[in-house]
């Protein structure tokens, strides 16, 4: 499951280590210091409040096999999509074209869903440096 608890403050200021009060950011040293692999799956499952709505599941496949620098193998796993999708939602910004495209690429894959256009992103993502510890 996502983890929707964290407000946007922050998620905001969680590559910082110390909050914005000169105090240290506990959310900063537990997720960076020893930094791993179950950190990295940690933030990879952070999802802002508005979000809350949509009760994301995410499905993480994680080899137990050590990967070497350079070289990424990848595993091609079968998704009935049909089965698995409730709805799809694009940004406003979505052009005619590229509903249409998606239209009938759903079509072709005999999913019966029509995408809906909302409003999606308030503000575009910055720059973010994490701090050293």
């Amino acid at each position: 499951m996502v983890n929707y608890s964290l407000d946007n403050y922050q998620i905001d200021n969680i590559h910082k280590s110390h909050t914005s009060s000169g105090k240290e950011n506990a959310l900063f040293y537990d997720l960076f210091k020893g930094f791993d692999l179950s950190s990295y799956m940690s933030l990879l499952l952070l999802k802002r409040q508005a979000f809350r709505h949509e009760q994301e599941i995410r499905y993480f496949l994680v080899s137990d096999q050590p990967m070497l620098k350079g070289f990424v193998e990848y595993e091609d796993i079968r998704i009935e999509w049909k089965n698995v999708l409730e709805d799809i939602i694009v940004d406003e910004q979505c052009s005619d074209l590229e509903l249409g495209i998606l239209n009938k690429i759903l079509s072709s894959k005999d999913i019966a869903i029509t995408p809906k256009r909302e409003f999606i992103y308030s503000n575009p993502d910055s720059h973010i440096v994490i701090d050293p510890i």
